[in-house]
């Protein structure tokens, strides 16, 4: 992982797809294998093809997500943590992306998303589908 970006004590990581998983998980392992993330976010996954963006202050994770190309689109998922981080977060792959970018978001990431540019496209069941055009 590399350090994108510093303020205030916070520094933004990003591992881009092909990297290599030792520095991803020397970060993040705790995420995927400690039961007390896994009770927070049973749904979290990683693939060879993601890239991510982590937030830490020393060893303390602040927040995350994970971005990868996917039909013709940039999806966000596996959103974690600070919103105000996570909007500067959102920011950054969109302003990288050259896609069309696409999120699966519940009641409290619409709100981040929408601070992002994201407009609703559609619903899966109680999840909002949230697009952002290039």
């Amino acid at each position: 992982m590399i350090a994108v970006k510093r303020r205030k004590g916070v520094e933004i990581m990003r591992h881009k797809a092909g990297m290599g998983r030792k520095s991803f998980y020397q970060t993040m392992g705790d995420v995927f294998a400690m039961r007390e993330w896994r009770r927070r976010m049973p749904y979290i996954h990683n693939d060879e093809s993601y890239g991510w963006l982590v937030a830490v202050r020393g060893a303390e994770i602040l927040a995350f997500l994970s971005y990868g190309e996917k039909a013709g689109a940039v999806h966000l998922a596996n959103e974690w943590g600070e919103p105000g981080l996570l909007e500067e977060m959102v920011g950054m792959v969109a302003e990288d992306a050259e896609l069309p970018l696409k999120a699966v978001a519940g009641e409290e990431l619409k709100k981040v998303y929408k601070a992002a540019g994201f407009r609703k496209s559609g619903m899966r069941g109680k999840y909002t589908i949230m697009e952002k055009k290039k």
